[in-house]
C-alpha cells in the first residue's frame, strides 16, 4: 500500500471518530478529507526533494 492510502484510510478512521453515526456528515466530510490528503501527499512529494 502507498503512503497515500494509508493517509486516507487514517482520514477516515478519524472521520468515523468525529461524526459517529450522521452519515449525511460523513457523506459530506470524505470527500474533503480525500481531496485534502491528495493535495497534501501531492506538495510533499514535490517537496521532499528539496529538503
Amino acid at each position: 500500500m502507498t503512503e497515500s492510502c494509508l493517509i486516507i484510510l487514517e482520514s477516515i478512521r478519524t472521520i468515523n471518530l468525529i461524526v459517529g453515526s450522521n452519515q449525511s456528515l460523513c457523506l459530506w466530510m470524505l470527500p474533503i478529507v480525500v481531496i485534502g490528503t491528495l493535495i497534501f501527499s501531492i506538495l510533499a512529494d514535490y517537496t521532499t526533494p528539496l529538503i
